[in-house]
């Protein structure tokens, strides 16, 4: 089984002059370092990092990376503003044949991806949060056209802390 992970990017600021330029706050900075904290043990495993063309998801990567240096990043028009459609067709496209994902990407394209890719359909309705992480299983990415994802985890970022404390 291939495993796609989903991170909604961290908080970013206010609308001043276009979405497409949006930085991280000084939250979402923390954020997104919190992120790498939670990945740290996963990182080396992950065979594609994927972001959007908007500098919050970007920044969320970045941070979220660290001094890991992956072995792959691209960046895609996809995860915003665009149908499920056209990201399951990129992913067939650029990550067939690969194990482990990770996306960058933003609300409400990545909630109905999920929707769509569970179970076809644009009415699931449910909701990522900042730095939130979606996991989701499939077989090959090649079919994904076909093959319907399966749901492993939703969680928000509060809760990964939670869990990482109670490990520790």
């Amino acid at each position: 089984m291939a495993e796609l992970i989903f991170v909604r990017h961290a908080e970013a600021e206010l609308l001043k002059t276009t979405d497409a330029v949006r930085s991280l706050t000084e939250k979402g900075q923390k954020q997104s370092q919190r992120l790498s904290k939670i990945f740290l043990q996963e990182l080396s495993l992950i065979e594609l990092f994927i972001q959007s063309d908007l500098v919050r998801s970007q920044e969320t990567l970045l941070g979220l990376l660290d001094a890991h240096v992956p072995s792959r990043i691209l960046t895609t028009d996809t995860l915003y503003e665009k149908p499920p459609i056209e990201l399951a067709k990129w992913l067939k496209k650029n990550a067939s044949g690969l194990q482990k994902i990770l996306v960058v990407g933003h609300e409400s394209q990545m909630s109905e991806f999920i929707g769509w890719g569970l179970a076809r359909s644009l009415e699931i309705e449910f909701e990522i949060k900042k730095a939130g992480v979606a996991r989701l299983e499939i077989h090959d990415f090649s079919n994904i056209l076909e093959q319907k994802l399966i749901l492993t985890e939703l969680l928000s970022l509060k809760r990964m802390k939670e869990l990482c404390r109670s490990v520790v």
